[in-house]
């Protein structure tokens, strides 16, 4: 490992030499470094070393680092050395890229979850009503709208077959559990107590049609008719 470090050096010297950089003497030269500033001679007193520019004086050395190596940092990983082994003997090199970014910590991410868990219970307590009674408002719906059809089948009758027409609506039949509509017409006149919608000595006719399931009864709507 020492021979590729002598390696890398030496490119790196003749780099700085066809670049037209300051060539660097005995007294300024690359080498390598401890985190103290002094230089790293065996990995037990220094277990992480770095390269950098050896100059004069050891505050100088602290923060001399060579230019190609400046955003990156060289860390010895040793198994079995001594303290007397030189630095490079039986260590292996390892180039991690500094990070000025960092993800999230395993405290941040409990909180995190915690918070979440909180605000998701709060939100289906006070919504639990809309998922229990879902199939509620699906039956009155489906009711509603078989409401709707034989009203409109009782008026085309109506309008096709006069006003002694019979009015029914059986075709409309097991659908989705929903019995039969039922019709209950009422034949009133303009002074009966029964409407007072109805204009005075006209026939009228009163339609109450209704839906039931499971015997369940939902709105009912309610038809007049004149015999003019």
């Amino acid at each position: 490992m020492c021979a590729d470090q002598h390696q890398r050096l030496q490119r790196a010297s003749q780099f700085d030499k066809l670049h037209g950089r300051p060539h660097h003497g005995p007294s300024q030269r690359l080498g390598l470094f401890g985190q103290s500033g002094k230089r790293c001679r065996t990995l037990w007193a220094f277990g992480q070393c770095r390269i950098g520019l050896q100059q004069p004086g050891a505050a100088q050395r602290r923060g001399g680092v060579h230019p190609e190596l400046a955003g990156q940092q060289q860390q010895k990983i040793c198994h079995g050395v001594g303290p007397d082994w030189p630095c490079g003997g039986g260590a292996m090199m390892k180039n991690t890229t500094r990070r000025s970014q960092r993800g999230f910590t395993l405290i941040e991410m409990v909180v995190s979850m915690l918070v979440l868990g909180i605000a998701a219970t709060a939100i289906i307590t006070l919504n639990s009503n809309l998922f229990y009674r879902l199939t509620d408002v699906r039956d009155l719906q489906t009711g509603t709208q078989l409401l709707q059809a034989c009203a409109e089948k009782v008026m085309a009758t109506r309008r096709r077959s006069g006003f002694s027409a019979v009015f029914e609506c059986d075709e409309m039949s097991n659908f989705d559990g929903f019995d039969v509509p039922k019709i209950s017409t009422q034949t009133v006149t303009g002074t009966s107590a029964i409407t007072d919608s109805c204009p005075v000595n006209v026939q009228c006719k009163q339609v109450v049609i209704t839906v039931k399931k499971n015997n369940i009864s939902f709105t009912s709507v309610t038809l007049q008719m004149m015999n003019f």
